[in-house]
């Protein structure tokens, strides 16, 4: 973007996803890591954008910018769409900040009580949403490490 503003090209059309998409995807990179550094396993497919870890759970991510609403109250508002059709276990929304600059947190959230809906999420939310709501996916991370009982690696 960079550069084609240098070269004098000034295109009104917003390119924020291209910064989404490279967040989502280091997201990606970063959990893959840190399961397998834990002893789990983790597999990615690009046609269904699914997660695979210890061949048990599935996982999608997505990235959810701020919306600055002209509301009354003049809050940020994040507008996060859960879909059944990518049929994950669970869904980890990547919650970025007011100004879509910096991750400002992380849902997990179970696809089985949120699925095909569309929430609008605020600072702070009712008891049902913000239950899972993280500062990082350490939690997630976790829950699928791996080790060893017995001698014996799972």
């Amino acid at each position: 973007m960079r550069a084609f503003e240098l070269a004098g090209h000034n295109s009104k059309r917003d390119y924020g996803y291209l910064r989404m998409r490279s967040i989502a995807r280091s997201v990606l990179e970063d959990t893959i890591k840190s399961i397998e550094r834990l002893g789990g396993s983790v597999s990615y497919n690009d046609d269904s954008n699914l997660l695979t870890i210890n061949n048990e759970l599935t996982a999608s991510i997505t990235v959810v910018y701020c919306y600055q609403e002209h509301t009354k109250a003049r809050t940020a508002r994040w507008r996060l769409r859960l879909r059944a059709k990518l049929k994950s276990d669970i869904t980890i929304a990547v919650r970025m900040d007011e100004t879509n600059a910096r991750v400002k947190d992380y849902l997990i959230l179970p696809c089985i009580d949120f699925i095909d809906r569309v929430l609008w999420l605020c600072p702070e939310n009712k008891f049902e949403i913000d239950a899972y709501r993280y500062e990082s996916l350490d939690p997630l991370i976790q829950l699928c490490a791996r080790h060893a009982i017995g001698g014996v690696h799972d």
